[in-house]
């Protein structure tokens, strides 16, 4: 059975989303204490588990108001996350350290995307096993 351990708001500490969004998606990194959080307020977030801070916020992808949930690579080397805006975004779980100390590392603006649909995307998925094709 479940047990209440604590709770963490998911929001924007100012603006228009402090008052917290509808959460889409809930998703741990495997074999970390990190949980990925999708909301509707076109963010993507993973939290530490351990001192419940934020470790870092992907930014990119739309969604204001669908049940899209994001999700990581099989080796959680990556996030993927269907949008709003017909496209799928692909992020580093990690960003690289950059050689400007006026870079922040908990921000993540830096993504791959493509068009995948004409429609809302509301599921993206990395293949479970690298090289698998089926035919």
């Amino acid at each position: 059975h479940l047990k209440y351990h604590t709770q963490i708001h998911v929001r924007s500490r100012r603006g228009k989303n402090s008052h917290g969004s509808k959460i889409s998606g809930i998703e741990p990194l495997p074999g970390e204490d990190k949980l990925l959080i999708t909301s509707n307020d076109s963010r993507v977030r993973l939290y530490n588990l351990r001192d419940l801070t934020l470790a870092c916020k992907y930014k990119g992808c739309v969604n204001t108001s669908s049940q899209i949930k994001a999700s990581f690579s099989h080796d959680g080397r990556y996030v993927i996350c269907g949008s709003e805006d017909h496209c799928v975004y692909i992020w580093k779980t990690f960003p690289e350290v950059t050689k400007f100390p006026s870079t922040r590392r908990d921000r993540n603006e830096n993504y791959e995307s493509f068009t995948a649909h004409t429609s809302v995307v509301t599921a993206a998925v990395f293949a479970p096993v690298p090289g698998f094709f089926c035919w």
